[in-house]
């Protein structure tokens, strides 16, 4: 409803990533919630860890629901702390990129630059 859409603006960041997982786990593609969860992690962006960015381009590419915006600002916000990411949050990132059909030349070479620290820590699942 509107209402419990109105709510998510008082979201934190792992709150918004949390339910896009979920909607996404539950092969939920309901538009105007999407819509609104990348409303509010555009607003917060800048308050968004790895994990959530991370599990929010996730949940966004396993139901494919393209939110280029969000995706754009998930990517300017990655390249600024892209190298703190973990193993898992690097290949599940670049996992919804690809998903997504969505090309960031610099994301693509940084993430590559940060995975290449980190094989050792890299599974077969993660690869």
């Amino acid at each position: 409803s509107a209402a419990s859409m109105a709510i998510l603006s008082d979201f934190t960041g792992q709150n918004l990533s949390n339910t896009a997982w979920a909607c996404a786990t539950l092969e939920m593609t309901i538009a105007p919630l999407m819509n609104a969860i990348a409303s509010a992690a555009i607003a917060i962006s800048r308050q968004l860890d790895p994990q959530s960015l991370a599990n929010t381009a996730w949940a966004f590419a396993a139901i494919e629901f393209r939110h280029m915006p969000l995706m754009a600002v998930i990517a300017s916000q990655s390249l600024r702390s892209i190298g703190d990411w973990t193993a898992v949050e690097l290949s599940s990132f670049a996992w919804s990129y690809a998903r997504l059909g969505w090309r960031n030349v610099p994301l693509m070479h940084a993430s590559a630059a940060c995975a290449s620290t980190q094989l050792s820590e890299l599974t077969l699942l993660d690869i």
